[in-house]
């Protein structure tokens, strides 16, 4: 059925205590997971993430892993989740200091 579809969400974040939390909140408008990895933050971001999943059990405080960082990483996440995935979801990179303008559930609904 159009539009029956999940959107899970990938957010690797470093030193983004000043955003991560409006970030996370305000991707919960629209994403039906969000998995967290924090790739070594020394800043508190961490810990503002586990804040804010206590609050939303839709995200999902992964793991703290300060590998060097790479596009690939990301690939750890994925893979960690995405038995949690039906055919027809939808997976997306969402970066902690970047907001979506327009919804993206809307704009995958409308995808053939």
């Amino acid at each position: 059925m159009k539009g029956d579809f999940k959107i899970h969400a990938l957010m690797v974040c470093k030193n983004e205590a000043d955003v991560v939390s409006r970030t996370l909140k305000k991707a919960l408008s629209w994403a039906d997971a969000i998995y967290v990895m924090d790739n070594g933050s020394e800043d508190g971001t961490w810990e503002q993430v586990q804040e804010v999943a206590e609050e939303d059990l839709r995200i999902v405080p992964w793991k703290v892993d300060d590998r060097p960082f790479s596009d690939a990483i990301r690939s750890h996440v994925f893979n960690e989740f995405r038995c949690r995935s039906q055919d027809g979801d939808w997976w997306c990179r969402l970066d902690a200091d970047e907001e979506y303008v327009n919804n993206p559930r809307t704009f995958l609904a409308n995808v053939p």
